[in-house]
């Protein structure tokens, strides 16, 4: 962990191919009911130029399925089923990172909001990450 705030660690680092673990705290005051949803503005940078990515699913009741841009890849996520009751949970984690998950390096800035039913903003999330491929170094002496 490279930096920590008043939740844990904000910012930290580590390699292709390593564990990593942790743990999570997580409260839901309100239960989540149909009609919840959250809305990605995301701009993925491979180069010079970023390209904007936006998505809107709901929290519940549908999967959400998108094509992540770049990659050109299509994923789908089963999302629960509503209502997702009011609670919380702590959750320890260790997975290992898989060795090349990516075909470029990626850069990823964005915000994510969570809306409920009625459209109330419940939480924004900003997100700042980047992932490089693990690379292969030669080195070319001469005399």
């Amino acid at each position: 962990c490279t930096k920590n705030d008043k939740y844990g660690c904000a910012r930290f680092s580590t390699e292709w191919g390593k564990n990593i673990s942790g743990s999570v705290h997580a409260e839901l005051k309100k239960d989540i009911e149909a009609g919840a949803h959250f809305i990605a503005s995301m701009h993925l940078k491979t180069g010079i130029f970023p390209v904007p990515f936006h998505l809107r699913c709901n929290l519940c009741g549908q999967p959400c399925g998108f094509k992540l841009p770049l990659i050109e890849k299509d994923f789908n996520i089963e999302m629960p089923p509503c209502p997702i009751k009011a609670d919380s949970i702590d959750k320890a984690f260790n997975e290992k990172i898989p060795m090349d998950p990516v075909p470029l390096d990626l850069g990823v800035d964005g915000i994510v909001n969570v809306y409920d039913h009625e459209g109330r903003e419940l939480a924004a999330v900003h997100v700042n990450a980047r992932c490089s491929r693990p690379r292969t170094h030669y080195f070319l002496f001469q005399k």
